[in-house]
């Protein structure tokens, strides 16, 4: 969802969201998803020539997968010898990250114009550790 708003004829502001909720659960490859983006922006035009704009995104994503590896016993001559069969466990990733950003936009002429532009993230994943064991 997108939403535009013009409080003044020097002011634009914009808001997004965006949910997502997926899933698969067929087969081997069960996985499941679900991602949440929040954000808005906005441009100041101070005068003609001199524009201020920033902004700022949340953005989460937590996801739940199947990981499977192959088990195998013994070395033989650098090759595992024997696929004891595959390690499996559920794993569950999350990562969240916060975006500022930030311009300035000077137009002395019509010919030149001078950007400085700045962004910042401060961003964390977590992820849990696979339990892979032999079969029984």
């Amino acid at each position: 969802m997108n939403l535009s708003w013009l409080p003044t004829k020097n002011l634009s502001l914009a808001f997004l969201g965006k949910y997502t909720d997926s899933e698969n659960d067929e087969g081997n490859t069960d996985w499941d998803f679900d991602g949440l983006t929040l954000g808005f922006d906005g441009t100041l035009m101070v005068t003609e020539k001199l524009a201020l704009s920033f902004g700022y995104n949340y953005e989460k994503a937590d996801t739940d997968s199947k990981l499977s590896v192959g088990l195998y016993a013994g070395w033989g001559g650098h090759v595992f010898t024997d696929q004891v069969g595959p390690g499996c466990d559920k794993v569950e990733y999350s990562q969240k990250a916060h975006v500022f950003m930030g311009s300035i936009d000077f137009t002395p002429t019509n010919s030149l114009k001078l950007s400085l532009n700045a962004n910042y993230t401060i961003g964390k994943a977590d992820m849990d550790t696979p339990n892979f064991s032999a079969p029984a």
